[in-house]
């Protein structure tokens, strides 16, 4: 999970993020994903929780978007028992999925 609370979580989430949405970008076929092109220091003040991974939800139910034609992210998410929420146009032409884990 990254948070401010420390420099390792936003560090970690800082490396791996932007790598991680330029390969969703090429699976989706649209680079205009937002955070691909927001600076951390834009991110940082934002109301956001990152779930990078996790054992159990904690009895808390947890929401995740991805981009809808982000098959390997889908299928990851249905395997740990997440359900499709809905399918939204963010921008023109950019779809995001959304999905939820209930305990």
């Amino acid at each position: 999970m990254c948070t401010s609370s420390t420099s390792r979580p936003i560090s970690v989430c800082s490396t791996c993020s932007g790598p991680a949405y330029a390969v969703e970008a090429v699976l989706i076929g649209d680079d205009r994903i937002p955070p691909l092109h927001e600076p951390l220091a834009d991110l940082l003040p934002a109301p956001l929780t990152w779930v990078g991974a996790f054992d159990g939800a904690g009895g808390r139910t947890v929401l995740v978007s991805t981009g809808r034609d982000n098959t390997p992210a889908r299928r990851l998410y249905e395997g740990y028992g997440f359900t499709w929420v809905n399918d939204a146009e963010v921008i023109p032409g950019l779809w995001v999925t959304s999905c939820r884990l209930t305990p």
